[in-house]
């Protein structure tokens, strides 16, 4: 049985998709709703500059106030692209990932520093 005509043209869609939103920006908060709260505490690298806070989406049901937590790249480059990495949902917090995956913090498992 021949295979349809739509699967390779979805996936050529989704190749473009992604090629495309990865060069260009996707600004999804209103200039002046970014508001930067944490300073100061640096629980893993010193030298990794980060920054934690809300960012703020007004809606037709009250505003929706989102967290996050950013790190700079850990070679002081400038130019260095930016991950938001999205993860969680129902029992699995975002933060497993940033602690035990793909964040500059890690997790001792035998004396619980990080």
């Amino acid at each position: 049985m021949a295979r349809p005509l739509i699967y390779p043209i979805l996936s050529l869609v989704a190749a473009a998709t992604l090629v495309t939103t990865a060069v260009e920006a996707l600004y999804v908060v209103p200039q002046g709703r970014l508001r930067e709260t944490g300073s100061g505490w640096h629980p893993c690298d010193p030298d990794v500059p980060q920054w934690s806070g809300y960012f703020d989406i007004p809606g037709r049901e009250g505003d929706k106030h989102y967290f996050y937590w950013a790190f700079g790249p850990r070679n002081g480059n400038p130019e260095a692209p930016v991950l938001l990495w999205m993860t969680g949902g129902p029992g699995c917090s975002s933060m497993f990932a940033l602690l035990a995956e793909n964040g500059p913090c890690l997790v001792n498992e035998t004396t619980g520093d990080i």
